[in-house]
């Protein structure tokens, strides 16, 4: 802070300093909340969404993925894939309810016999949908949850779908995936 006395004999304060201590006091105290907020973010996201890669063999990925798909039965997936020199998702709305109920959790399973593993995805639905957005904005820095899967496909907006059996697809090298929604 500077003073100045005049020659009337009054001291006068320069205020530009304080000013600006001010302001970065200001700008390190919201940049401090802000970081905050994205932390505690990020430890409830991480608390609430799981990813698992290991390896399994084929006669027990085959009875894990009978005993998901009896969850759903006689029920036909929201999207099938149709292959024609590349992956089309064709999404059948007429399995969509009247009134679809809120989904709390998008879930997945993937096993590639070619490398005998198996992934599992399971992510609070808020967040799957913050990831459709993010990663087209943002592109490789984040990765959407079909592509941690390894689809070939995005997945459409399932709000319309609630709860239920997305996605079962098996390609021609026998990858199998089976997406489902809570």
């Amino acid at each position: 802070m500077e003073t100045a006395t005049p020659a009337s004999g009054v001291e006068v304060l320069s205020l530009q300093r304080p000013a600006k201590r001010r302001a970065l006091a200001l700008f390190t105290a919201l940049l401090g909340v802000v970081v905050f907020i994205g932390l505690g973010l990020a430890v409830l996201v991480l608390s609430q969404s799981s990813f698992d890669l290991r390896p399994m063999d084929g006669a027990a990925m085959n009875r894990e993925f009978d005993g998901l798909r009896q969850r759903f039965p006689a029920t036909h997936p929201y999207i099938t894939v149709v292959r024609n020199g590349h992956a089309t998702a064709v999404v059948h709305h007429d399995v969509e309810p009247a009134t679809p109920e809120r989904i709390k959790t998008v879930q997945g399973v993937a096993w590639d016999p070619a490398s005998g593993r198996r992934v599992s995805v399971s992510t609070p639905y808020w967040v799957f949908q913050a990831t459709r957005w993010k990663a087209k904005a943002l592109g490789t820095v984040i990765k959407r949850f079909d592509q941690q899967l390894g689809l070939d496909i995005e997945l459409p907006d399932l709000a319309p779908l609630g709860p239920g059996l997305v996605l079962d697809e098996r390609d021609p090298g026998g990858r199998r995936v089976l997406v489902w929604t809570e």
